[in-house]
Formats: C-alpha cells, structure tokens, sequence
C-alpha cells in the first residue's frame, strides 16, 4: 500500500507542490481506508509501468497515460461446498464508514467504560437474535444493505409474519430453539429444498446415538456412547473399575515395603507416564534395587517397581488408548457427516436468517415499526417519522415528522431553524430509513414509499486524526467531494452544517455551489438532498427557479420570561437567524455577555467598524443597565421594540458624538447632516414597529401560526422594509411549498 500512494502521489498535483500537499490531495481523492481497494489499484498501477502500456517508445521517465479513474462494485463470494470462486452480481448499497458512524449504524469499535450504554447504535437496538449465526446473518446485511427487490421483499414478508401478535407463540417458539444453533461457516444464502430436513436429520439421529453430549460437556472432549464398539467398552470398562484395583495393589505394597497405613502409600497411573508408586519422602528408595525414582515432590517420591512395570505391560497407557479408540470412531462419524455438509450448510444458513428475520419482528412488533412500500420512483416518502434511538432515551415525547423528496420534482430539502431545534435528528431519520428499508426491516414511520436507493453519503460525522495530516474541514471537503463524485438520480445524499470550519464567504460559495452543481442536473439526476444549514442567504445563489429545492425549518415558541421552547414541529418557510443569543442565555451565558454580543451583531449588520464598537461598560451602573435591557429584550412583549430601538440608537448617538470629536472641522456640516438622517431613520423605525406590534411580528418569510414567533424578533432589530413584486411573491410562496407526500394529486 506504500507503494501505491507514492505512485498516486506522482500523478497529482503540479511539480511545484511538496510531498505533504501531494499526501493531501490523494487523501482526499481516495479512500486510504479501504486497504485491498488501494493495494489492487496500486498492483494495477505497478502492471501499467511494468508494460509500458502507451508510452513504449517514449524514454523510461515518461509514465504511461491514465486519464480519468472510474470506481465501480464488484461483489465476489467464495462458495466453500465447491471450492471454486463464483462471482455474481448483486446490487449492494454504497455506504462509507463515515455514514455508518454518523447514522450510528453499527456499534463503535472502541467503547469505553464511561460511554457503555450511551452509545448505543442501531444494530443493538435491533439486535435479538438467539444464536452466534444469526448475529453474523443480522451483522453481514447491516452491512451490505441491498437493492435487490426479491431479496427485500421476501424478508418484509418474514418480518410480517413474526410481527402479527397471533404468531406470538410461534415466533417465541423458534427464537428459543434457535438459541441451541451453534456456529459455523456460512456459505452464500441458499434456498431450502424439501428433501433437506429429512437428510439433516438422519445425520443428526447417527450424531445423536454415537456421541453421549452430557459425558463430552463434563469431560471436556468428545466421548462416544455405549455399546458402540465391543473394544471400546472393554477399555472403558477396565478404566472405571481401576480405581479399586490400584487401591488394592497399594495395600499389598505398602505391607511388602513395612509401611504402616499412617504413610499413605498409592498406587498411581498417570497418563503418558504409565503407573507409578507413591512413597513419602523418608523412604530410602536407593536401597531398593527394583525401585527407580521417576520424580520427587515435595510431599511424596514417584518411583518404579516390578509391580507397576507388570502395570504397564498389562494395561500400558490405558486413557490414551480409550481416547484413540473414540477418536477413531468419531473420525468415522466425521466422514459421514462429510457427506451431508452441504445439506448442514443450508440448513445452519436457514436458522441464521430464521433467526435475524425474528430480531427484525420483534424490534417492529414491540416499536410499532411498519412496512415501507418499495415504489419504482425515486422518491423518498414517509408519515410520522421519528429517530428509532433518539426515542428511546428522550426525556419528553419525541415529535414525528414528515418526509418528501422526489414527489413534484423537488429533490433538495434545505432545511433551516434554531440551534438545537432537532435538524440533525430529523436527517439522520432519514438516513436510517432509507437504510433499514434495504435491509429489508420496517423503519420507524407510519407509512413510508422508498424507492431504491445506490448510496448513502453523509457530511455529518467527521473523525479527526492527527496522523492523516488533515484539517476538520479539510475531512468535511472530502465528504462532500465523496458526495459530488458518487452521488447519482437515486442515491442520498445528506450534509449538515457544512462551511462553518472556515471564513463564512468561503463556506457559503463552496455549499452554494455545490447544491448548484446538483440542481442544475434537473429532477432525474440531482440525488435526494437533505441539507441543514445557518447560511440563511443561501437561496439568493442557487437556482430557484428550476423548482427542485424546498425550504423547511422548525417552529419555537416563545414563552413569558424569555424561555425558548421547542416544539420540534417541522414546516415550510425559512429563518433568517440562529436564534444563538437565546440558546446563549439558557445555557447560563452571563447577560452581560450577550448583550455586548447584541450590540457587535447589530454594528455588523449596519456596517458601523467594530472598532466604533468598544467596550462601554465602566461602572456597575452601566453593566446593571445593559442586563436590565436584555432582560427586557428576552421577557417583555410590550417593551421589547422600544428597548431594541434604545439599543440602535443610544449605540449610534455614542458613535456620532466621537465621531464629531475627532472630525476635521470642514467636516462638521457633513457629519450633522448624517445624524439628522439617523435620527429620523430611527424615529421611522420606532413609529412603524409601534403599529406593527398589534399586528403579526412573524418573520415575513415564515409561515407558522401566530404563537410559534421567530425568536429573531425577538433579539435583533426589524430589517429595512423591502418591496416586494407580484412575481417574486409567487416564487418565494412556490418554493416555500412543501407538498403532501401522500395526496392524490401528488400520485
């Protein structure tokens, strides 16, 4: 794989690039992850200079010509039964390792002690099955989530099956035997014929009368039962009817030698050593002349006599015989369970899925899991969606919400609203919907229409490493890169706040253009896009008019005292802030703090140089009046326009009076004249919001009901009053709409 990257490393980049830049952009056009993708490209790359295939008669410094890179899937199973490589097609769904961490498909692969039980992912959470093969079954489509219609919906039609409460019986049944399966290698999933239980179990009957399982559990081995063998039953016979005979001999030997009881003389057999003569260890055993020390403790001698030589001559090693003789015998019994393994093979892969299907209806029966429709569209459709983790472990009741991407044309659902209003959950359930709906389990909706989908690719998650040699926003590029590389009509695509890890121009250019790139390729080839994002300029640089994006966000509700609370309610309709100054204050952010943030925002939105804005807290009395204001800000209805517009002016007075400080004196007429026009311009604003504060302070751009208000108007100034033409309302109501996914007009 070194090799490789230096020679990836060689066609990128221009000569005036360094090696680490050069590391960089291989890193970010490959997946350095993904070892034997690398290792087989690079192989390839090393047979294309080895041929010189192109450039056979250019000079040896010229490599040969590769002019673009294109991936594709190729699944390859080895079927053990045969013993020869079969390749196949099957139609897997494309899913990194970054969205698998991000949608928490799979359980981390290092957990700690401290985080157990916090992390849960989605493969525990379904995770019931009894037996170690049904966990690999369960494991291996969670990992290869498929597209294949037949496959999905034989196993929707299993999951039915074990859901319905009138199966009950049945399904706890089969879940309590498959408890007993045992694991071992599984081949290819195959079909069960009707001749297999009846060759599975004469195998199991001559399994079952030559091995005596109790006995093998005790003994720790394999042991065959009775009457199977005339030899071994005469072996086995002697050996459990030793004990008294050795007991014997040790009495005669111990009275031959002069020893009295008290010395505790034994005759012993041990395996491989054969039998021997336990003495104490006083005993001269050098003055007897048939005697020879084997070896000596610290309690006792083992020696060799004529009697146990006479042992071992007659019996010899006793245990290891008995044990060659059940080997043989179970040796025999292997070969002809041989000849069944294929039947074995399928009949353990048929428990395997038995068992995983039982997990998947048992998650659906006790959540209340339903099944998605599989539809020929590409749409992506469901009612009452809710996040099958997320569910669980919330304090209050978790709100659904609707999902619909593809009806109408509409491809891309930007979706906008407070920090921590519920955007990433709602996206991740529409990754873990699409996901489950190919593994072929219900999903976490009340109804749902999936089309199938080639990949899912997220910018959610990213992992940071100091030994990739890359930024968190370099990693967030190379997501999104994965995205616009791979994503076609039919895939997912998913992104979540992407831009913030450098300048807000830079990001907002980079997210707008990106979503260009996608509209621009119509209805039939943009993917589904779901993207959350505080860029709330964004729809001025994307193509509207094509009518494939629409604009959702989530309702708040404000309530007396200034408290924010969130309803989680998705709906049409845009924000134009990110409500941070009030998640600011009910995280404990001093009040101070956020006023003084207040007073920078406002002198950046109105263009007055922040170095106009210093710090004017000097006394307590000026730190009590500013708390005193935002308080007025966050709690008070009826004062809450004044005390904005006292903020905008008193802010502005101060500026004008140093500025007329420090003015030259031909500019004072100058400077007089634009604060006439300030002070006018904010009577202009006082006036208008004191009609309007009767009326409706709902967002212009938001379509919620008169009690879920933007908490924008509530923490920054009213924007300038805006024009807007007959055609520009049509269109902004039109992309605002977000339709029914389940109407009849929409079918």
């Amino acid at each position: 794989m070194p090799k490789a990257i230096e020679r990836l490393k060689m066609m990128v980049g221009s000569d005036e690039c360094s090696d680490e830049e050069r590391y960089t952009i291989v890193k970010m056009r490959f997946d350095l992850e993904a070892v034997n993708m690398m290792r087989s490209f690079g192989a390839l790359l090393l047979f294309l200079d080895e041929t010189r295939l192109g450039v056979e008669m250019e000079p040896l410094t010229v490599t040969p010509p590769i002019k673009s890179i294109k991936t594709f899937t190729l699944f390859v199973s080895f079927n053990c039964v045969t013993h020869s490589m079969m390749s196949f097609s099957e139609h897997l769904v494309d899913i990194d390792y970054n969205t698998i961490q991000a949608l928490d498909i799979l359980p981390k692969e290092v957990e700690s002690k401290k985080s157990a039980g916090k992390n849960q992912s989605l493969f525990s959470l379904v995770d019931r099955c009894r037996s170690t093969v049904g966990k690999k079954c369960l494991r291996k489509w969670f990992r290869n989530p498929t597209t294949d219609r037949a496959v999905l919906v034989s196993r929707q039609i299993c999951v039915h099956y074990f859901k319905q409460d009138w199966n009950a019986e049945v399904t706890a049944k089969v879940a309590s035997t498959l408890g007993k399966v045992k694991a071992l290698n599984i081949s290819n999933e195959l079909n069960a014929e009707t001749s297999l239980l009846r060759e599975v179990s004469e195998v199991a009957c001559i399994a079952g009368s030559i091995i005596n399982f109790a006995e093998s559990k005790i003994q720790g081995r394999v042991t065959v039962m009775p009457g199977i063998d005339d030899e071994l039953d005469k072996l086995r016979d002697t050996y459990e009817s030793m004990p008294m005979m050795l007991t014997a001999i040790a009495k005669q030997e111990s009275l031959r030698l002069g020893l009295t009881p008290f010395h505790n003389v034994a005759c012993v057999y041990i395996p491989l050593v054969g039998f021997v003569l336990s003495l104490p260890t006083d005993f001269p055993a050098e003055s007897h002349e048939d005697m020879s020390l084997v070896y000596a403790t610290s309690d006792e001698l083992r020696v060799k006599n004529v009697t146990t030589e006479r042992l071992d001559e007659e019996y010899g090693d006793i245990l290891m015989k008995l044990i060659d003789s059940q080997t043989a015998i179970i040796l025999t019994l292997k070969l002809t369970v041989m000849k069944k393994r294929r039947s074995i093979t399928k009949l353990l892969n048929l428990a395997a899925r038995i068992d995983a299907l039982v997990a998947l209806g048992l998650i659906a029966a006790e959540n209340g899991w339903n099944c998605p429709t599989l539809v020929d569209e590409p749409i992506i459709e469901a009612l009452e969606l809710y996040h099958p983790i997320s569910v669980l472990v919330v304090k209050k009741n978790f709100v659904p919400n609707e999902v619909s991407s593809g009806r109408n044309g509409i491809k891309a659902s930007i979706i906008t609203g407070p920090n921590a209003c519920g955007k990433s959950v709602y996206m991740k359930s529409i990754g873990i919907l699409a996901f489950l709906t190919h593994i072929g389990s219900f999903v976490p909706a009340r109804h749902a229409k999936v089309g199938l989908v080639d990949r899912i690719v997220t910018r959610m998650f990213t992992v940071d490493s100091v030994l990739d040699g890359m930024s968190t926003f370099a990693k967030d590029v190379e997501q999104v890169a994965l995205a616009l590389r791979k994503a076609t009509g039919s895939s997912l695509v998913i992104i979540d706040e992407f831009g913030k890890g450098t300048m807000t121009e830079v990001g907002l250019s980079l997210l707008a253009s990106c979503m260009t790139y996608w509209m621009q390729k119509g209805p039939t080839h943009c993917p589904h896009i779901f993207l959350s994002s505080h860029f709330h300029s964004l729809p001025k640089f994307i193509p509207l008019d094509l009518n494939i994006a629409t604009f959702l966000t989530f309702t708040v509700l404000r309530e007396p005292g200034g408290q924010i609370k969130y309803l989680f309610r998705l709906t049409p309709g845009t924000v134009d802030c990110s409500f941070a100054m009030a998640v600011a204050k009910e995280e404990g952010i001093p009040m101070p703090i956020i006023a003084r943030a207040c007073r920078i925002y406002k002198a950046i939105k109105a263009g007055t140089p922040l170095k106009e804005v210093r710090a004017e807290v000097k006394t307590t009395d000026d730190e009590d009046q500013m708390v005193f204001d935002m308080d007025i800000v966050l709690a008070d209805d009826n004062g809450f326009m004044d005390a904005i517009e006292t903020f905008v002016t008193r802010d502005k007075e101060k500026a004008f009076e140093e500025l007329n400080k420090s003015s030259m004196s031909e500019k004072t007429k100058d400077v007089e004249e634009r604060e006439e026009d300030v002070i006018s311009t904010s009577k202009w604003h006082i006036e208008r919001n004191r009609r309007a504060r009767t009326a409706s302070i709902v967002s212009s751009r938001s379509i919620a009901s008169m009690d879920q208000i933007s908490v924008l108007d509530f923490l920054l100034p009213k924007k300038k009053m805006k024009v807007v033409s007959t055609e520009e309302s049509e269109v902004t109501s039109e992309f605002s709409r977000s339709p029914d996914p389940f109407s009849d007009d929409g079918v």
